[in-house]
């Protein structure tokens, strides 16, 4: 059994890979697969770069959570909901 090399990847690689999987439109695991990486490290490099900014006022960073959870209600596909927003999965419940 080979023992798998450890990569090393620039960090214009990381960015690239980030803002790919930061479209709201692409899965993470899909530009994970097209970059041949493991879904995990591009999941983590995306919270370190994304989620733990730090903002220049409170009223900026409420911004950015308030175009998350826009974007985690309205377009954000969840698996335990049949790979549909929570809005969607709402309306076809109803």
């Amino acid at each position: 059994m080979k023992k798998e090399q450890h990569r090393t990847y620039s960090l214009e690689f990381k960015l690239q890979a980030v803002l790919l999987s930061s479209h709201p439109d692409i899965d993470t695991k899909e530009v994970a697969e097209s970059l041949n990486i493991h879904p995990f490290m591009l999941s983590r490099r995306k919270t370190e770069m994304i989620y733990f900014q730090h903002f220049i006022s409170a009223k900026v960073g409420m911004n950015k959570v308030r175009q998350y959870i826009e974007y985690y209600n309205n377009k954000r596909k969840h698996s335990s909901l049949g790979y549909l927003s929570p809005v969607q999965f709402e309306s076809v419940a109803s």
